[in-house]
């Protein structure tokens, strides 16, 4: 059995799992078991926080996201999407790199566009009831076809990291 290949599928938890009860499995896998930790640089001293800091430190996370989503929702979304990424990197042991592109992607084509609009505005001498209704439209629309790149680069990345543990 390849054991080395069989640990890169596994989640750092399944990981964790295996590490706890090491009598449990042959040399082979104990050295495949400690080569894969150390690829993911998992180490004893980084194994979870007792469950009661572990509770607290969440629940001061989600207070201070809630705080970010009530003065500034985009904020909190891009404090979602770094955490979807960690969660993808701790399951597939990879990060989402086509996802965080797009997202740098995507934050630097809108500025681009707003860049671009505001000179075009300008240079019409559009009124500023016009140039506020026109930035509206534009920014509830790039909202919209955003998240929904978003929404299909992950699940292409999904598929793209499950087709490849397939063939592993």
């Amino acid at each position: 059995m390849d054991f080395a290949a069989h640990y890169r599928a596994l989640s750092d938890d399944e990981l964790e799992e295996l590490r706890a009860d090491p009598g449990q499995l042959v040399p082979e896998a104990r050295d495949a078991l400690a080569a894969e930790l150390s690829v993911r640089h998992i180490s004893k001293h980084s194994a979870q926080q007792p469950p009661n800091r572990l509770a607290a430190l969440e629940s001061t996370v989600d207070e201070k996201l809630d705080e970010a989503t009530f003065l500034m929702p985009k904020v909190a979304g891009l404090f979602r999407s770094i955490q979807d990424w960690r969660g993808f990197r701790r399951h597939h042991a990879h990060w989402p790199l086509l996802s965080i592109a797009t997202y740098i992607g995507q934050i630097a084509a809108l500025f681009g566009l707003i860049c671009i609009f505001f000179i075009y505005a300008g240079q019409r001498h559009w009124s500023d009831l016009r140039i506020m209704l026109v930035a509206v439209i534009f920014v509830v629309l790039a909202s919209f076809l955003f998240d929904w790149v978003q929404r299909r680069v992950r699940i292409l990345e999904l598929q793209m990291s499950k087709n490849k543990q397939a063939k592993n």
